[in-house]
């Protein structure tokens, strides 16, 4: 593999992807550049949380074969978000060796900060600050991290509560479905009537057997039958 080359593809890519929002810090090897994460939810923050989350990445002579230097620039998280997030990204490095990954790491980046509700600007305060990062993991597994809406911890009590709901509702559509919509969807198929009864179908040109649909028509006899014989043999003769 070149290494110089696939790296400054990459970076001439990343360059147009990120247009406004990519910073080269050098011309060349070792390459070194700038990519906001979240330049869109940093527009509704305001003052200094205004300042984009970036990544500041610096690709090794091997890349990417080896794992890229990461820095995660910020103004509006805590110190401990940011260490959690670089934790994070170099962990999808790991997983992502031999290939170029700048861009699928900036996706995860801004996935992280939104998943753990860091994308808006707070005043986090002293008590914030003290929460430790097994704290904040534990409130976003049980879903109850502020900015998250309609997520709730499962229990067996709130299943249990839901189906009785659920069904109750089921209940009450079925109490007002109309009667000829009740007569729909329990009327037999046609498969259903064959497999009843198949003497209801007839191997014939009209398909089923109908006696009011021929009782206007005037059947032939047998003595019709022995009529037409001898006219036949009549005109042999």
């Amino acid at each position: 593999m070149d290494y110089e080359e696939e790296q400054a593809n990459e970076v001439e890519a990343l360059d147009s992807i990120y247009f406004g929002h990519f910073e080269k810090l050098s011309e060349g090897p070792p390459w070194k550049f700038r990519v906001a994460v979240d330049p869109e939810a940093a527009e509704e923050r305001e003052g200094d949380s205004a300042e984009p989350v970036r990544l500041e990445v610096t690709f090794p002579p091997t890349y990417p074969d080896v794992v890229p230097d990461i820095v995660v620039k910020y103004s509006h998280i805590l110190p401990k978000h940011a260490e959690a997030l670089t934790r994070h990204v170099t962990a999808e490095a790991e997983n992502l060796l031999g290939q170029v990954m700048v861009f699928m790491l900036v996706t995860a980046a801004k996935e992280w900060l939104e998943t753990n509700d860091l994308s808006t600007a707070k005043d986090w305060g002293t008590g914030e600050e003290e929460e430790s990062l097994d704290e904040a993991a534990a409130r976003n597994r049980a879903g109850i991290l502020k900015g998250i809406v309609g997520v709730t911890p499962v229990t067996e009590e709130s299943f249990l509560k839901w189906r009785a709901g659920f069904e109750a509702k089921v209940a009450a559509a079925d109490v007002t479905m109309t009667a000829e919509r009740k007569e729909q969807l329990t009327r037999p198929t046609g498969r259903q009537l064959f497999e009843r009864d198949a003497s209801l179908y007839l191997d014939t040109d009209v398909g089923y057997n109908d006696a009011d649909l021929f009782a206007d028509e005037e059947l032939p006899s047998d003595d019709d039958d022995d009529d037409d014989d001898d006219d036949e043999d009549e005109e042999g003769e």
